[in-house]
């Protein structure tokens, strides 16, 4: 099966969940190109829904993409590095696969954050966000207090 991302979208990097909460693989896409993400939700037995379009921003250029409930609301969240624009954002997940305005954390000038992987890193129970910035040769960690 072929599922298109769009005319000129240049996927980038891709993960696959159940955001939706149906029991069913729904995927989380990176456009590099069309600046943003697709987010196809599952039917089941492979197939999947025109998917819905979330903004990274303008020049951003989303590079790598995680999932996580990060609030602890039973909704999954979506973790995703631009890496034109310096930041990570967070798309705290709303009921059946839909997504609020993301937040965004700088990295810092030129950082260009690539790969994004998410644990509880300093163990008080809350997920942490760690990003390496390619840019500034460096790993970042987004320590999660509440």
């Amino acid at each position: 099966m072929i599922y298109s991302t769009g005319l000129d979208s240049r996927p980038y990097s891709i993960v696959v969940d159940d955001v939706s909460r149906d029991d069913r693989s729904d995927i989380v896409i990176t456009n590099s190109n069309t600046h943003n993400i697709d987010v196809p939700l599952g039917y089941g037995k492979g197939s999947f829904s025109i998917g819905t379009l979330y903004s990274t921003g303008e020049s951003s250029f989303p590079y790598s993409v995680t999932i996580h409930d990060l609030n602890k609301d039973n909704q999954a969240d979506v973790i995703v590095t631009n890496s034109d624009t310096n930041n990570v954002f967070v798309f705290y997940g709303y009921d059946k696969g839909t997504f609020a305005e993301p937040f965004s954390y700088f990295m810092g000038y030129e950082s260009h954050p690539s790969s994004v992987v998410i644990s509880d890193f300093d163990e008080n129970g809350w997920i942490d966000i760690a990003a390496a910035n390619y840019g500034t040769d460096n790993v970042e960690i987004l320590f999660q207090t509440c």
